[in-house]
């Protein structure tokens, strides 16, 4: 790799298929990446070409640091130079690493306001990120939330009934986006159930959840896919201390999402200091 910042920072390999790293970055810190790494040079020319004919600012800023950041990040599991790295999109426009072609990692990417995640992993996966802004919840809920859930909303007490929304509603699209079958899909269809164990779910198709609502003004989940109870680990990327990760100590809860075919992830937090 060109840059040795990104090799004195590159975590250790994801174990087995079922490990997921899962990093944070603020758009505060993606500035002052994109001040400092060849971001616009590392885009290829499809992704260039949208970001120079948007007239939209905040689109183009959110866009670069974005695509720029994830190709830093992949790289260090890489070992390669981020140009390197070619991007495409599956069939329900779904992004997936085209090359290096040897590798076998999984990605997916959410951003909201003033923050981005990133989940990597050996197996399909995916992860949402909402900040939380007020809205109308209840005409939402008629839209993509079963009849259960909407009853567990309404009577959710009003101080509480945000969080709840967000919650239920990042682990629908976390999942929407690890099977990646696109924004067609029923989400009526899939109730989410808070569970802490689950006999008879282990498998090899078994899909597996969690959500956190611990960092304030935010829900994050994610989900992917394991026979067995998923590790996963949380980073905080810096750009501060000299393109390094600390510790992410946000807590997280399991859940699955019910629809005939119940599924749940089994999640073990074990934040990691590089």
């Amino acid at each position: 790799m060109n840059d040795p910042r990104l090799m004195a920072s590159m975590p250790h390999a994801l174990a087995t298929p079922g490990s997921v790293d899962l990093w944070r970055l603020s758009v505060a810190e993606g500035r002052q990446r994109v001040a400092c790494a060849s971001y616009l040079q590392w885009l290829d020319h499809q992704e260039r070409t949208r970001y120079q004919r948007s007239t939209d600012q905040g689109w183009r800023e959110q866009f670069l640091i974005g695509h720029g950041w994830l190709r830093e990040v992949l790289a260090r599991y890489l070992e390669c130079d981020p140009a390197r790295i070619i991007l495409g999109q599956g069939r329900y426009g779904k992004p997936e690493l085209l090359a290096p072609k040897q590798s076998s990692l999984h990605f997916n990417l959410s951003h909201t306001q003033g923050l981005l995640v990133l989940a990597v992993s050996r197996s399909p996966v995916g992860v949402d990120v909402e900040a939380h802004r007020y809205r109308d919840v209840f005409a939402l809920c008629q839209r993509f939330f079963s009849e259960g859930e909407r009853r567990t909303l309404s009577r959710t007490t009003r101080p509480r009934r945000l969080a709840c929304f967000y919650r239920m509603w990042t682990l629908k699209e976390a999942w929407v986006k690890a099977a990646g079958i696109g924004i067609g899909w029923q989400w009526r269809q899939l109730r989410v159930v808070r569970k802490g164990t689950a006999s008879g779910l282990d498998g090899p198709s078994c899909w597996r959840l969690a959500a956190s609502g611990s960092l304030e003004g935010y829900s994050i989940a994610i989900a992917g896919m394991s026979p067995r109870a998923i590790s996963v680990r949380t980073f905080v990327d810096t750009a501060l201390a000299g393109f390094g990760s600390s510790r992410d100590n946000l807590r997280w809860l399991e859940y699955h999402l019910d629809n005939g075919n119940a599924s749940h992830m089994r999640f073990i937090n074990q934040g990691v200091t590089l």
